[in-house]
This record gives C-alpha cells, structure tokens and sequence, in this order.
C-alpha cells in the first residue's frame, strides 16, 4: 500500500514528505506446536504485535559517532562523523528491501571538509547536509545531495553563525535550522531554507533557552523541537513550530526526562525520541503523539545505551544505527511500531487458540493504516483409522477363539463366533 507520508530523520535531526510503501512486516504465524492435532486437541498460534527491534545489516561505512542521515523515498542515507580521531565524509545508502548498504559520492565533492555535528534532512527528492565541525572551525556550509545523478551541490551558505550540533526539519518542501553551538556558546535562532530559490531566511526564534544537542521531527505541517543541553544541564522542554504563522508552541515536556544528543524521527504522525545521555548513557525510546500531546514509553532500543547516534524513517518504519555507547558502533537497527491484529477468526491478541481444522490467518495493521496479511497456516485434525490384525484365521468353530490386534495398540479379543460351528 501507498501513503503520503511523512519521515524524520535526524543527524542531528530530519524530515520529509513521501510517497511509499507503509506497509507493516508481513506478519509470521508461530504454531506452539504439531500443525495437526489429534481430536478434542488444540494448538496455539501466535504473531507479533509489533512495536519491537529488529537487528539489520551493520551501516556500511567503518565505526563512528556524531554522522548525520536522513531518507529519500525508500532509501536511507548516513554519512561524515567521528570516531574519537578521525573525521568522515564518506556517504552511504540503505536499502531496507535487501537488507543492504551501497557506498555513494563523498559529502562534498573535494571540497566539503570532513566533519561531525553537522544536520541532514530531506526533501520528497534531495538530501542537503551542512554545518558541523571539521576539527578545525564551525561550518555554515549547506549542500544538496541529488540520488539519482549520486552527485553532490554546493548551496547558498546558512545565513547564521558556523555551528554544529544544531537541529533541523522538513516541513512542506522548507527546510527549518536552529539551536546548535557557535564560537560563542549556544544558540537558539532558528532560520528556513527554501530549496527552489536557494534562499534562506530568519524565522522567529526558538522559544526554549540557547542549546546545542537538541532534537526535531516534524508532521505533515508542523514541527518539533526540544530537549538538549545548555553546558550545565540536560534540557526536556518541547515545542510546535507552526509554519504558517510563524509561532511557536510549548507542548507536554519530553517523558524521557531531560536528555542530551538523543535521536528522533518520525513515522508518519508520530514522532519518535530515544536513546542520548541523562546522568548516562540511556537506551529509552518514546512515541510521540501531536493530536493529543501525549507521550508513550515504547519498547527500549533494541542495542545497547548510546549517544550521537543516526535515526530516519522509511516507510512504516524507523530506523536507529551508529553511535557513541563508550566506543564508536556500527550496529544499525529496525524499528515496529505497535500493530493492531485481527485474525481470520475474527481474534485480536496476539496468540489464539485452534481447536478446529482450516485455515487460519492474520492481518497487521500500522497507525499509518496500512496493513500486511500472513500466509495462510493450516490446521488439521487426526483421526486415525485402527487396523484390524488377527492372529490367526477369521475362519474358527464354536467355543474357539482368534486374538485381533489393533494399530493403536489395543487389543480385542472376542470370544463370539465368527463363521464357526
């Protein structure tokens, strides 16, 4: 299935509007035992109800921390970073049908410099990545990644300070930059790129005190920022950003409590936040919900605790790889968001149980409303047919006897006559 949807990412942060596949992990039945049961018998069938992590293929490029990443229609993107020493520019694309990484162009041709803390975020059809630290200065230039030409732009530069550690999102074919730290401390002026003129232009300030390490997502029309870290203190304040007045919000405080370099993204319209260091590293993970401003704790990511880690959506799901758990990491995970079941038995659990021979299958349906049917698992029942063995000939006379023997292991003996005189 099909949907308008719309994917955050994060490098530090990302989002976009597209047109993909939604639909939820096919679902797999489990039989808690024999398929084929004996009559007056019953087995137990079971699928997953989602919300739940899936190991993927390790990201492509070598160990870091501090990349940027974010997704173009199905295909997601990290690259530069740090692993503690060195720099990266080196830019990879995944393909979660297979499962696989593929290198691309470097970041910048010969010219963008190696970096880590800088933003990615995307359009329906072209990345950009800028900003960031090389090592040497705060960066505030901006390029524009083209994936079918695999060919990278140089844009007009970020009209404010150099920073790195800022946050960014998509909202309508705009992009929205702001927070971060510069060469006198953290920010909290926040601008919009517009990719069609290749033009920037100030927004109306963020609300929230100056910070760096903060996250983003947005939905189709609004966007979100929160959380961070002022120098002295881990931040959880949250807010809207509303582009059509250009205003902001304050919303319910992030429930993961006050967290740094944490990762978000969004799937569809639910924003995603986890992992990031609190009194340490965390590996916590909460849902987001924009319409009724509530926060729900999901299943904990499925690696270990981290900061500085990338996070993008792709169609029904999300995705969180890389980072800094005391070591720079590679691991890159999938994320389910909770399923809504419904068996062919008109069941809604996760696990039924069968008693009846047929057919059985269940449909997963997504908050997106797209939705995946298992194979058909089927059930059937025993019941054997005993085979008659006698021990001797059928044929006996009066006040004999033959022994019949029985494939279930019992034995009838009958004393009756059979054709006998």
């Amino acid at each position: 299935m099909k949907k308008i949807i719309l994917l955050a990412i994060t490098g530090l942060i990302v989002l976009q509007v597209h047109s993909q596949d939604c639909a939820p992990t096919t679902p797999v039945i489990t039989a808690a035992g024999s398929t084929i049961i004996c009559e007056g018998g019953s087995v137990t069938l079971s699928t997953s109800s989602g919300n739940s992590w899936t190991q993927k293929q390790d990201f492509g490029g070598t160990v870091r921390y501090g990349a940027v990443g974010f997704s173009i229609a199905d295909k997601g993107y990290i690259g530069t970073g740090w692993n503690g020493v060195t720099r990266y520019k080196d830019f990879w694309e995944y393909d979660p049908a297979t499962d696989t990484w593929t290198q691309k162009a470097n970041f910048g041709n010969a010219t963008g410099t190696a970096r880590y803390g800088a933003v990615g975020v995307a359009t329906a059809t072209k990345g950009y990545i800028g900003l960031g630290n090389d090592g040497v200065v705060f960066k505030n230039d901006f390029w524009e990644y083209d994936p079918v030409a695999n060919t990278w732009t140089l844009k007009t530069p970020f009209i404010g300070t150099a920073r790195a550690n800022a946050a960014a999102f998509e909202v309508g074919g705009f992009i929205y930059v702001g927070t971060g730290e510069d060469a006198g401390g953290n920010t909290n002026d926040f601008y919009r790129y517009y990719p069609i003129t290749n033009s920037w232009l100030i927004r109306t300030a963020f609300p929230g005190v100056a910070r760096r390490l903060a996250i983003g997502f947005a939905t189709s029309t609004r966007g979100y920022m929160g959380t961070g870290y002022t120098g002295f203190l881990n931040l959880s304040d949250f807010y809207e950003y509303i582009p059509t007045i250009n205003a902001w919000a304050t919303k319910t405080p992030y429930a993961g409590g006050a967290v740094r370099d944490a990762v978000a993204f969004n799937i569809g319209d639910r924003g995603y936040i986890g992992t990031g260091f609190t009194s340490a590293r965390v590996k916590t993970f909460w849902e987001y919900n924009p319409v009724t401003d509530v926060w729900v704790r999901r299943a904990d990511f499925g690696g270990t605790t981290r900061t500085s880690a990338v996070g993008f959506g792709i169609g029904g799901r999300g995705y969180i790889g890389t980072g800094n758990t005391g070591a720079s990491t590679q691991d890159f995970w999938e994320y389910e968001p909770p399923l809504t079941l419904a068996w062919s038995t008109g069941a809604t659990n996760a696990s039924i149980l069968v008693s009846d021979s047929g057919f059985y299958n269940v449909t997963a349906t997504n908050h997106l409303g797209c939705a995946s049917t298992s194979v058909d698992v089927y059930i059937g029942i025993s019941k054997p047919k005993p085979e008659i063995t006698p021990g001797g000939t059928v044929n006996i006379c009066a006040g004999n006897n033959v022994t019949l023997t029985a494939t279930a292991s019992d034995v009838w003996v009958s004393k009756a006559s059979l054709n006998g005189e």
